[in-house]
């Protein structure tokens, strides 16, 4: 997960992006909690489609890396639209 990420690797500024304002909810609240103990200060989020956001908010060798969770998670054809890949 994203909170795990940035927990194991303190050093390093984790960018979350999701298109979902519940998916952010839920991660804002896990940080909120894992915060009580040791606070959570190198995650970002950010609410947008990934690749609009790759592509106009960061530049070209900005990036350390990019992790990409659930791509297809949307098995139907409906939902053509959601898919990352």
């Amino acid at each position: 997960s994203t909170l795990a990420m940035a927990q194991a690797e303190p050093e390093l500024d984790v960018v979350a992006v999701e298109v979902y304002r519940r998916g952010l909810a839920q991660l804002l609240s896990a940080i909120d909690r894992a915060s009580t103990t040791n606070p959570i200060t190198n995650i970002r989020l950010l609410r947008g489609d990934g690749v609009d956001v790759l592509s106009d908010m960061f530049g070209p060798d900005s990036l350390t890396g990019v992790r990409v969770f659930f791509p297809d998670p949307w098995p139907k054809a409906r939902h053509h639209k959601r898919r990352l890949l």
